[in-house]
């Protein structure tokens, strides 16, 4: 998917920027996956991207977020095969609905 077409699916990857220019998603499904970026996030915020980490809500989210000086959107995320779960998750990244704390 396209920054355009994502924007228009999830608005609130659109809304509350703070940062000019191209707009990177970093979606992963476990908090603890945070571990391995640091300083990823950051080299990507210093190269000029807006970038905004989605993960099951959680402190490493919080801390990893507030450590490398991006946006979080915390959304409970299931690592098993769920259809529905997936498509209630989708349903509220698209209504800009958050599952815990960011």
């Amino acid at each position: 998917m396209f920054l355009s077409e994502a924007t228009r699916s999830f608005p609130k990857l659109h809304s509350h920027s703070t940062q000019p220019g191209p707009h990177i998603v970093v979606g992963i499904t476990h908090a603890q996956t945070c571990l391995t970026l640091t300083g990823r996030l950051r080299a990507l915020r210093e190269a000029g991207f807006r970038v905004t980490l989605v993960s099951s809500p959680g402190e490493l989210l919080d801390r990893t977020a507030a450590r490398e000086g991006v946006e979080s959107i915390g959304l409970p995320i299931r690592r098993d095969i769920a259809p529905v779960a997936d498509l209630v998750s989708l349903a509220h990244v698209c209504h800009g609905k958050r599952g815990g704390s960011s």
